[in-house]
């Protein structure tokens, strides 16, 4: 008899219940994965250990996107949550630095970690051995 009870529930409850998740299935998914925001995001270089702010480019790591560093700013079409990093630009491809990535907001400040003594002397050790 209960057994009886529970197919019969579930036999009704199952097309009720894939129904409203078809109908619903948007404001489902939003609600899982909501849609990533568009943004030009203004990125602000701080410290970076004394060397000239125009050899930098920041990149989103999401999409690839590149832009140069000019007069110690840059802004990126990403969206809202991308991961992007401060890096040294293209024209000097010997060099490397490592910097931890940030997630984008519209107003953004990216500076490399001059206190790091390891850090800091492989990227002086890489600039001095390629200018």
């Amino acid at each position: 008899m209960k057994f009886l009870i529970f197919l019969l529930t579930f036999i009704f409850i199952t097309p009720i219940t894939v129904i409203m998740t078809y109908q619903n299935h948007d404001k489902i998914k939003a609600f899982i994965d909501p849609p990533k925001i568009e943004i030009v995001s203004t990125i602000n270089i701080g410290d970076t250990c004394g060397v000239k702010k125009d050899f930098f480019e920041v990149v989103d790591l999401e999409t690839g996107s590149r832009v140069p560093v000019r007069r110690g700013k840059a802004r990126l079409k990403t969206f809202e949550g991308n991961r992007v990093q401060l890096q040294i630009s293209t024209e000097y491809q010997a060099v490397q630095i490592d910097v931890k990535p940030k997630e984008a907001k519209p107003d953004l400040t990216l500076a490399l970690v001059c206190d790091d003594n390891d850090r800091l002397k492989k990227t002086m050790e890489s600039i001095k051995d390629n200018f």
